[in-house]
């Protein structure tokens, strides 16, 4: 048993320094072809291999974020685990039943194939304890979106394939979140205008209304500038019509007023002064002023304005 820790702890150290265990494994089976390496020596070997290939795994996560320091952890734990469980199964069996193949000569390909095998049974008997073993590393709560941002690491720098994949994700992945954002804004927006929309749409319908009330107001005094605008016209032309008629009743009180003269001027055989007063009847157009009509059997006055006129003309 101190023989088989030793030999496992010595492989371990042996491929933490290779840092491959496929080297280890490599060398191992060179070893096999000289026929020096039975079941015995090569089961420890195998198992010294599996802890040594985690080495490399965490000291690549000594540079990485918080999931791959859990990955590489993660890693250790189950080569660990897997070793600890086949070898006390193994060995507690051996002490026992105490096998008789652990002096078979190991060749290549059984050295392959114990290597694939233990690793195949070690994942088959740790499959049910993956829930286990997330609780012993725990994620701290990082969001999924932080998580994304993490894809990003100066060591991808070395290959440009997977770094320009890697910018590719996280540029799909900012381009999610600024989607989740803007529908986000959009859906508080929407929720803010929905619990104030009553408030608005009664605020509306009270503005509505009062414009409507205004309308009418306006439409209404319209109508009656309208109806004053009528009734002024109106007005306006009974004053001018007012004014044309008492201009004619003033030419013709003119006229008559002429006329009387003309008649006392007759009278008094002043044939000058007659003749001033026709010129004044004839040059303002007084005499078409004089009235016609006959009244009890008395002549009118432009009939006597006439006779007049002829009399002076003909004196």
């Amino acid at each position: 048993m101190w023989a088989w820790s030793l030999l496992s702890s010595v492989n371990s150290v042996f491929t933490s320094i290779l840092q491959s265990a496929s080297a280890a494994v490599g060398i191992l089976q060179a070893l096999a072809v000289t026929g020096a390496i039975t079941f015995e020596i090569a089961l420890p070997i195998i198992m010294g291999i599996a802890i040594g290939a985690a080495v490399p795994v965490l000291l690549s996560a000594l540079g990485a974020n918080l999931h791959g320091k859990r990955t590489a952890f993660i890693y250790l734990l189950i080569d660990v685990l897997g070793v600890l469980i086949w070898s006390l199964l193994f060995y507690g069996a051996n002490a026992i039943v105490h096998f008789t193949f652990l002096d078979t000569v190991m060749s290549s390909v059984s050295i392959a194939l114990m290597n694939t095998l233990f690793r195949l049974a070690t994942v088959i008997v740790l499959l049910p304890c993956i829930g286990l073993m997330e609780a012993l590393f725990p994620d701290t709560g990082a969001h999924p979106e932080e998580q994304d941002m993490d894809r990003l690491e100066e060591r991808f720098l070395q290959h440009p394939a997977l770094s320009i994949e890697q910018s590719r994700l996280v540029t799909n992945a900012m381009a999610q979140r600024a989607e989740g954002n803007l529908l986000m804004a959009m859906s508080l927006v929407m929720q803010h205008r929905s619990n104030q929309a009553m408030g608005r749409l009664e605020d509306s319908v009270s503005a509505l209304q009062e414009t409507q009330r205004v309308q009418d107001e306006n439409l209404q005094l319209q109508k009656e500038i309208q109806d004053l605008t009528e009734e002024l016209a109106q007005a306006q032309s009974d004053l001018a019509e007012s004014e044309s008629q008492l201009a004619e009743q003033g030419q013709a009180l003119q006229a008559l007023n002429l006329l009387y003269e003309l008649q006392q001027e007759f009278s008094a055989r002043d044939y000058e002064a007659c003749e001033k007063t026709i010129a004044a009847l004839e040059s303002d157009g007084l005499k078409d002023t004089l009235s016609q009509e006959v009244r009890e059997g008395l002549t009118s006055p432009a009939q006597r304005y006439q006779q007049l006129k002829d009399a002076v003309e003909h004196r």
